[in-house]
């Protein structure tokens, strides 16, 4: 049985000593100011359980994600039911990472679904992403309010997801999740990017690295791929 949600914390939000990031704030996302070129105010991401079989949550200790949009992480970490030890969200956006402030905001304050997905909607409004018809079903996953049960205050991290996972130190099994950084890296980074994770001794063999493309393809318009970390190599166990 799931435990009953609670609020969610952010690190250097509700806590005294602020985080780096907050002195390097840009404008708040309030009125019709526009958003910083490749941000987003939502995730443009879109998968459901189905995509994410064979991934077993429990065996997972840490949850690491580019943040982006922040809708999609929150599906995430609404998959897990408990031992979740750690949180961190990576962006080198200030904005990116202000806008999921509100969004957890949006969620602390919202005591139903209906209740959520009209913030949500509101939201994309201010942020100048639609009008009034929005032209989104509230069926839609980004109207979805998930079910985050269980989850450590949530630490933002302004840095390059590179540099932030070769510094990880705190040992154990991850969920590390990519979004679709790979189609804005040179190959060259984005390889980097992958001998880092299987290279670092503190992100354990057992861990899941989640990976999206939204390209056009003959068989949709976004694939994702699901790695494992395997005697210190990413071997890929889904593609879809």
């Amino acid at each position: 049985m799931r435990g009953t949600p609670a609020k969610i914390k952010i690190f250097g939000y509700d806590a005294s000593s602020l985080d780096e990031m907050l002195l390097q704030r840009t404008k708040p996302i309030t009125g019709t100011s526009s958003i910083p070129g490749n941000a987003y105010a939502v995730s443009n991401e879109t998968f459901g359980d189905s995509d994410l079989a064979g991934v077993n949550f429990s065996d997972l200790e840490h949850y690491a994600g580019i943040c982006g949009g922040g809708t999609q992480n929150m599906y995430l970490l609404g998959k897990f039911t408990d031992g979740l030890k750690s949180v961190t969200l990576i962006d080198k956006s200030a904005w990116q990472l202000e806008n999921f402030r509100k969004l957890i905001g949006i969620y602390n304050k919202s005591g139903t679904r209906k209740q959520y997905a009209n913030s949500i909607h509101k939201h994309l409004i201010s942020a100048g992403l639609c009008k009034e018809d929005c032209g989104y079903s509230l069926k839609e996953g980004v109207f979805s309010k998930p079910h985050l049960v269980g989850i450590p205050k949530i630490k933002l991290k302004k840095a390059d997801v590179v540099d932030a996972l070769t510094e990880v130190t705190t040992h154990g099994t991850y969920l590390i999740y990519l979004s679709n950084v790979l189609e804005y890296l040179s190959p060259s980074k984005g390889d980097k990017l992958f001998h880092v994770i299987a290279r670092n001794d503190n992100i354990f063999d057992g861990s899941k690295i989640v990976t999206t493309r939204l390209v056009s393809t003959f068989v949709s318009g976004q694939t994702t791929e699901i790695f494992e970390k395997t005697g210190g190599r990413l071997i890929r166990q889904r593609y879809f």
